[in-house]
């Protein structure tokens, strides 16, 4: 299994995580809502996948 790399509290409803800093590979992207107004898509866990080169 993989380790946390980065964790970051989102107080806007239009944000950008910046993965510069992070080395080529696999990553899984986790984001947790909490429903409040202006959260993506209601209360609820997305959970996606991307690889930086």
């Amino acid at each position: 299994m993989g380790r946390k790399v980065l964790i970051k509290k989102i107080t806007e409803s239009n944000a950008e995580v910046n993965v510069k800093s992070l080395e080529s590979g696999l990553y899984f992207l986790q984001v947790q809502s909490d429903g409040s107004a202006g959260s993506i898509e209601g209360k609820g866990i997305i959970n996606k996948r991307f690889v930086k080169e």
